[in-house]
């Protein structure tokens, strides 16, 4: 949310001169940024809970094979 806040306070500092056209496309463009970045935050969040899956995964896969002194 802070990162939404700053981005619209920089958009607003930037447009406050500028015309109204220009400051509808530029709330336009920090609108699709942030979506962006939500879209972003959510592969992130997906890839780190495949991350941990493979990381219990192959922890049981090292304990199993250990046991046969494999490794």
């Amino acid at each position: 949310m802070e990162v939404a806040n700053e981005l619209h306070a920089k958009m607003d500092e930037v447009s406050k001169d500028a015309e109204p056209s220009f400051k509808f496309r530029a709330f336009s463009e920090s609108r699709l940024i942030l979506q962006y970045i939500s879209v972003e935050i959510n592969m992130v969040t997906k890839i780190l809970s495949y991350m941990n899956l493979l990381s219990k995964y192959i922890e049981d896969l090292i304990r199993k094979t250990s046991r046969f002194h494999i490794l």
